[in-house]
């Protein structure tokens, strides 16, 4: 995914940071290469409807399915876990 689509895409959604994480196997049979798992921090509370238009504007700019998780939803084992794997794509 080109940075600079990706930084356009996150300002309009309101993203602070977002990072792509460590592909894994997926458990639902698809294979690790048929998705992105990105992790994403907000200015605000992130409202279901912005969380889809994101994820279909990153689809989009992937190529491919890209699932979306955000920073505040994870709890601070998880995060920690999740945050360790990830590499930085955008930083407000």
């Amino acid at each position: 995914m080109d940075a600079q689509r990706i930084a356009g895409c996150c300002r309009r959604h309101g993203v602070k940071r977002l990072w792509v994480l460590a592909q894994r196997p997926a458990h639902d049979g698809c294979g690790a290469d048929d998705h992105i798992d990105v992790l994403v921090d907000a200015d605000d509370p992130v409202s279901l409807l912005r969380l889809g238009g994101l994820q279909m504007d990153l689809s989009d700019l992937a190529g491919r399915l890209v699932h979306v998780i955000t920073l505040g939803g994870l709890g601070p084992e998880r995060r920690a876990e999740l945050l360790s794997e990830a590499r930085l794509a955008y930083a407000a």
